[in-house]
């Protein structure tokens, strides 16, 4: 008998090919999947920015028999984090109906179009020596009317420090903020160089702006002391601590929609996939900060760090927080409605 192997095809899904591309003015790749039977099908793309490697995910119902076109879209906070619109697209797992159909390397240099969302255009600061006070003024702007969210977080030694300022913005429109650390409790735990890292973000949590300066502690320390971490670390631990926050932000409005939820008759489907969200969701972030305890983060979270967290999971647990939110959100909203 002889037999043409390239007479038979797969049985599962596959991925053809890969595609950076820019979609809305954000970074995401769209791939081609041959798809021979009804599947349901999430991509989880690894990307590399510098020497720090992302993951991206996608999730896609009921697809239909055919070569279909199926976007994932990469994070642009990490973007935003770097300063880059450049990545290295690395590779591509398929899982379809639970099961992994397909693995490739891409390693595709990719250059995406941007549009800055927010700007930080200024930080200047000023320390008191006699009283152990930094003041800070940070001028941001926004390209959109947002309700923001602006954090300051200076870092030195072993010492972690952080300020919340909830501004409105309104479109173009500068806007002055100013910022006081007082270092008096923390004085033994300071270097004699720091970093203030400013972050803004809307109010979903997505990352708009971000920006590092040098802090010199010297006048406040008789002698040196090891010295701040390094600007990308701390960027990352920056990061991963503003995602746990909007984390339990969300994980706290969840508790609150679900007892209504269940209080005003929501099908128990939706109850259960937005409950399943959230249970990831809760272990991941545990897991990502070497934890069983929830509380144990909070206590933490602004604190010094001695191993670092796991940024990559922290996102995906944020993601999913926030999508049961929303299914929970939409399901009490339709049902008012109707």
């Amino acid at each position: 008998i002889n037999v043409d192997p390239l007479k038979f095809e797969s049985t599962y899904p596959t991925i053809e090919d890969a595609i950076p591309m820019t979609v809305n003015y954000e970074p995401a790749v769209t791939f081609t999947i041959n798809v021979p039977i009804d599947s349901n099908i999430s991509i989880t793309t690894q990307y590399g920015i510098g020497d720090t490697v992302y993951e991206a995910y996608g999730y896609f119902e009921n697809i239909t028999p055919g070569v279909h076109n199926l976007t994932v879209l990469l994070d642009p906070s990490v973007f935003v984090m770097h300063s880059t619109r450049n990545a290295t697209i690395l590779s591509a797992t398929l899982v379809s109906n639970g099961l992994t159909t397909d693995s490739v390397i891409i390693n595709k240099e990719a250059s995406f179009f941007l549009l800055p969302k927010a700007k930080i255009w200024n930080v200047t600061q000023t320390i008191n020596v006699t009283t152990k006070i930094l003041n800070a003024t940070i001028e941001v702007m926004s390209y959109e009317d947002i309700n923001a969210t602006v954090v300051a977080v200076l870092t030195s030694g072993n010492a972690t420090l952080a300020e919340f300022v909830y501004p409105e913005m309104n479109r173009s429109v500068i806007l002055e903020i100013p910022i006081v650390f007082n270092l008096s409790d923390i004085i033994s735990n300071l270097s004699r160089e720091g970093t203030l890292t400013v972050a803004m973000y809307n109010q979903e949590g997505e990352l708009l702006a971000m920006e590092g300066v040098p802090v010199d502690l010297s006048g406040l320390l008789p002698t040196p002391i090891p010295s701040a971490q390094e600007s990308t670390y701390t960027n990352i631990l920056v990061l991963s601590q503003l995602w746990t926050t909007w984390f339990f932000k969300y994980y706290e409005e969840f508790n609150r929609l679900y007892q209504n939820a269940t209080a005003i008759g929501i099908d128990n489907e939706t109850l259960q996939k937005a409950l399943e969200l959230h249970n990831n969701a809760t272990e991941l972030m545990k897991e990502a900060w070497h934890t069983d305890n929830l509380n144990d983060i909070k206590a933490k979270l602004w604190k010094e760090v001695k191993i670092p967290p796991k940024i990559m999971d922290i996102r995906k647990a944020f993601l999913k927080e926030k999508k049961a939110v929303e299914i929970l959100r939409n399901a009490i909203e339709k049902a008012s409605s109707s």
